[in-house]
C-alpha cells in the first residue's frame, strides 16, 4: 500500500517500518528515508568548487533527485558494512590494499540487491524506481545524513553508530511516497582531529577534502604519481584507509558482518610486490576483476607496486627491481624506486644505479 493512501501518521509509520524491514531483509545493514528536495548547501558548494576527480562534470543533478527520476517522491539510502580486521602481514616486500577493495566488488552486489527491491515495488505498487551505487550523480553521504543514517565526520566520511565509516552506501529513488526519517543532527567529532593530523598528504581540513592530493585519488589516477607524494604513498597500492584507521568510532565498529568483503586469497590484503610488477594481463584479470580495484587496469597497479618497492624496508625489494626492464611510465617509477633503495641500502647502490 502506497503512503499516499494512508491517512493517519501511525499508519504511515507502520508502512515505513514494513518497507524498512523488507530492505534490510534484502541484505543491507541500515536503511533511511528522506524527501526529494534539493540539497541546497551542497549544490552551492559544488557550484563554487567545480567538478572534482572521478566526478560527473554536470553538477546540478548531483543534488537533485528529481533529475534522477521524474515524479520521484522518496530517496531511500542504504548502508552495508565492509569492515574486516587486518590479517597478519606476510614477510617480504608487500603492498597494501584499502579494505574496500580486498573482497568482492560492492557495486554489482549492492545494485543487484537494490534492484530486487525496486522490482518488487514496481510489481506491488506500480511505481518506478532507480538505483545507484557510487556510479551515478547522487551525493550519497549528505543524502544518507539527511535520511538519518549517520553524520559526515571531519574526514568527510559518513560515520554510522556501531558501524563507523567502514560502509558502502547506495541510493534507491522512487515514486513511492514514504514518511521521511529525521536527519542525523548529533555531534560526531567534537574536538577530535586525529584524522586531520594523520593524513600523510595533509589533504584534509575540517569537513573538507582536497581530493587531488588524497592518496585514494593519487594511486588511481593515470600517468605519473607526483614526486612529492611518492614517499607518502608508502605501501598503499589502491585507496588509503589512514583517516579511517585512526578514527575512534572505527575502533568500536562491528566487524566481519559480510564474508563477501573478506580479503580474497589473491590479491589478498597485502599483495606480493614481486608478483604485481611481473603480473600479466591474464593474472590481473584473475586476481583483480572480482574486486573494486580493477577499473584502472594492470598498469596503474604495476606503477603503484614500483612506488611501494621504492618505499620498502626489505632488501629483497632491490632484487625485484633488478630482475626486469620497465618501459614507459613504469620505467620512470622504477628509476625513482632504485634511487630510494640505493640510499636505504648503500651496499647495493652500485648495482642499482648501473642497472
Amino acid at each position: 500500500m502506497a503512503e499516499s493512501r494512508v491517512r493517519t501518521p501511525r499508519q504511515r509509520e507502520r508502512v515505513k517500518e514494513k518497507l524498512r524491514a523488507e530492505i534490510l531483509e534484502a541484505g543491507f545493514d541500515r536503511v533511511g528515508f528522506t524527501d526529494t528536495s534539493i540539497l541546497k548547501k551542497e549544490r552551492d558548494y559544488l557550484e563554487k568548487r567545480g567538478p572534482g576527480p572521478f566526478e560527473p562534470t554536470d553538477l546540478p543533478p548531483r543534488t537533485d533527485p528529481q533529475s534522477w527520476l521524474p515524479n520521484a517522491r522518496t530517496v531511500v539510502c542504504v548502508a552495508l558494512s565492509y569492515h574486516h580486521p587486518d590479517p597478519p602481514k606476510p614477510n617480504g616486500p608487500r603492498g597494501r590494499l584499502s579494505k574496500y577493495c580486498r573482497g568482492y566488488d560492492y557495486h554489482d552486489l549492492m545494485l543487484e540487491r537494490l534492484q530486487i527491491v525496486a522490482d518488487n515495488w514496481k510489481n506491488r505498487f506500480k511505481v518506478k524506481s532507480e538505483c545507484f551505487v557510487d556510479t551515478g550523480p547522487p551525493l550519497e553521504r549528505p543524502f544518507a545524513q539527511k535520511a538519518g543514517l549517520g553524520r559526515v565526520g571531519k574526514n568527510t566520511n559518513l560515520i554510522i553508530p556501531r558501524l563507523g565509516s567502514w560502509v558502502f552506501l547506495g541510493i534507491l529513488v522512487t515514486e513511492l511516497e514514504i514518511e521521511p526519517d529525521s536527519p542525523a543532527d548529533y555531534s560526531i567529532c567534537g574536538s577530535c582531529r586525529l584524522c586531520l593530523d594523520a593524513c600523510p598528504t595533509q589533504c584534509l581540513t575540517e569537513w573538507e577534502l582536497d581530493s587531488e592530493n588524497c592518496l585514494g585519488y593519487l594511486n588511481q589516477k593515470f600517468d605519473d604519481i607526483p614526486l612529492q607524494h611518492r614517499e607518502a604513498m608508502n605501501d598503499w597500492l589502491f585507496g588509503c584507509d589512514i583517516c579511517q584507521d585512526v578514527c575512534p568510532h572505527n575502533t568500536r565498529s562491528a566487524t566481519a558482518l559480510h564474508p563477501e568483503f573478506a580479503p580474497l586469497q589473491e590479491p589478498g590484503a597485502y599483495p606480493d610486490l614481486k608478483k604485481l610488477v611481473h603480473m600479466t594481463d591474464q593474472q590481473f584479470e584473475l586476481w583483480f576483476r572480482p574486486t573494486a580495484a580493477d577499473w584502472r587496469g594492470p598498469e596503474a597497479l604495476r606503477r603503484n607496486a614500483l612506488v611501494a618497492l621504492g618505499n620498502s624496508q626489505e632488501e629483497e625489494a632491490v632484487d625485484v627491481l633488478l630482475e626486469t626492464d620497465f618501459k614507459g611510465v613504469l620505467a620512470e617509477h622504477a628509476e625513482w624506486a632504485k634511487e630510494q633503495l640505493a640510499c636505504r641500502f648503500p651496499h647495493r647502490k652500485e648495482e642499482l644505479l648501473r642497472s
